[in-house]
């Protein structure tokens, strides 16, 4: 009876700490000023996602390391630190210094983005006496327009800012970018007249959209690039030669979307190297050497492909991020063990999806949102190299009656199986140490469950719906005719919502001491 004193003990404390996180919710920042004559001190103030420490506010980014929100102070001379609490600075966000006073600043060599506008407006750049403005060795803008064949940009430069060239300021037909730059920003050359640029082999990244809309008719991606981000290329109607690397691993979604490269290709299913970037209506066989498929290939973002079969080959080894959204024919699916990534929500929303085998495969997860929305999906066989269920792998998928999980699988994510309606019983592996929250919520059909001994809590899921407004799952929250449960040996904390409207519930065989 000790445990069980001690997890209602845990549930109270449980409820007291959700009632306290319910009215956390930020929905404005302010920032107070930092007088430059605390210089001695250090001030840290969390609020939210936003801390402020000496003349600067700033946040943790999703890999941990930080970006510069703001500069608070007001002094002309200015050093960005980097590092802040321990953790690395790589990014100077968008309008960081707008009309600051700032006039001279250093830059440290570990910052890898700079945002829009970071430096627009403030004494720095009104004392720029050249078109193109300079911070340390970033091209920050331009003060004026870019005329001539060809424009240079200056020895040693290793980034170009976000919308750095954004429309009008690139007149030059050509740009020579000299041995040296690392990065180029989201939109740096977005609707710029050049047609010709020579990417250094020592480029490591390209933004977002950084050639969208330009007058390119060919380019080079050198060996240093893994990632052709979204819209990288899209809308280049001139664009008619690209050569690819063989280290890229990902292509984002419309990264060639209306090129000459695919609106003179004959065939339906459109290629760029031996990457699919967009699919075809009915049955799709990939062909021989395909590596990979590209972010939305069978989703144009207006609506999906009918694609009602993909027959794939043994050389694919990346599927990307949504690469069949909402294709609602598509019924079967069986993928290759060559596959070493995918990306969240492949299969999202294929309501017609019934059945899915994986092989033995490199990768060892079910990401995020993988099968999220299938609602016609009955029969799956997971791999038996499985470690990870992702967030809302499994969500809504309403025919699923059963699953087996491999012992191979350690974590299980948020709201994993949520809304698997007819799921009737449940064997969770002792190999599972590690689980989200509102992992079984709303699983109206759901009788039965064993859970992993190795589990030490039963968290409840938190998110932000469609209109923005926060919710919160218990782990078995609607869970209406669930009639019994073992806890795990090892279980220490409960959430409050946890059985929440579980009213069948009849037997709670709580651990012993």
């Amino acid at each position: 009876m000790k445990k069980m004193k001690k997890l209602l003990a845990v549930l109270t404390a449980g409820v007291m700490c959700a009632a306290m996180t319910a009215g956390a919710y930020v929905t404005a920042q302010e920032f107070p000023a930092v007088s430059d004559a605390a210089e001695s001190t250090v001030m840290v103030q969390d609020d939210g996602e936003t801390k402020v420490e000496g003349d600067f506010s700033y946040r943790v980014q999703e890999d941990g390391t930080i970006e510069i929100l703001e500069y608070l102070g007001t002094s002309g001379v200015v050093k960005v630190p980097d590092t802040v609490e321990g953790m690395e600075v790589t990014r100077i966000g968008n309008q960081a210094f707008h009309g600051s006073t700032v006039e001279t600043i250093t830059i440290p060599d570990s910052i890898k983005s700079i945002g829009y506008s970071a430096f627009y407006g403030s004494k720095l750049w009104q004392n720029c006496s050249t078109a193109e403005v300079y911070v340390g060795k970033w091209l920050v803008g331009f003060k004026d327009s870019v005329r001539g064949e060809n424009f240079t940009f200056a020895d040693g430069t290793i980034g170009i800012a976000d919308y750095a060239g954004y429309s009008t300021r690139w007149y030059a037909n050509s740009v020579t970018i000299p041995e040296g730059l690392k990065y180029i920003g989201a939109y740096a050359f977005r609707d710029c007249s050049i047609t010709s640029i020579t990417l250094p082999d020592t480029l490591i990244s390209i933004g977002m959209g950084a050639f969208q809309e330009s007058g390119l008719s060919s380019i080079i991606i050198p060996d240093g690039i893994t990632s052709i981000p979204d819209y990288t290329f899209c809308g280049c109607s001139s664009l008619l030669d690209v050569k690819m690397p063989d280290s890229i691993t990902n292509i984002g979604k419309y990264a060639f979307l209306d090129t000459a490269l695919l609106s003179n290709q004959s065939t339906d299913m459109k290629y760029v190297g031996n990457w699919l970037v967009q699919g075809s209506y009915g049955e799709n066989k990939l062909k021989e050497g395909t590596v990979g498929i590209a972010d939305r290939a069978f989703n144009n973002g207006i609506y999906s492909v009918s694609v009602s079969g993909i027959t794939m080959v043994s050389s694919l080894k990346y599927i990307g991020a949504e690469a069949f959204y909402d294709c609602e024919s598509l019924k079967e699916v069986t993928l290759p063990k060559s596959i070493v990534s995918m990306g969240n929500g492949v299969f999202q929303n294929c309501s017609g999806l019934e059945t899915v085998k994986f092989r033995s495969m490199e990768f060892s997860e079910i990401p995020d949102d993988t099968f999220s929305g299938c609602t016609s999906l009955n029969k799956i066989t997971l791999s038996d190299t499985t470690t990870r269920i992702g967030k809302r792998a499994f969500e809504n998928c309403s025919s699923l009656a059963n699953i087996t999980i491999p012992e191979t699988v350690t974590q299980i994510d948020d709201a994993a199986f949520a809304g698997c309606r007819i799921l009737t019983n449940f064997t969770m592996p002792e190999s599972v140490a590690e689980v989200g929250g509102g992992v079984f919520y709303d699983c109206a059909g759901l009788v039965s469950i064993k859970l992993s001994d190795n589990l030490a809590a039963l968290p409840y899921y938190s998110y932000i719906d469609s209109n923005s407004q926060a919710n919160t799952k218990g782990f078995f929250e609607g869970c209406t005719s669930l009639k019994a449960i073992a806890l795990p040996e090892n279980l220490t904390q409960v959430d409050m919502y946890a059985f929440q409207n579980c009213m069948a519930l009849e037997t709670w065989d709580c651990p012993r001491d």
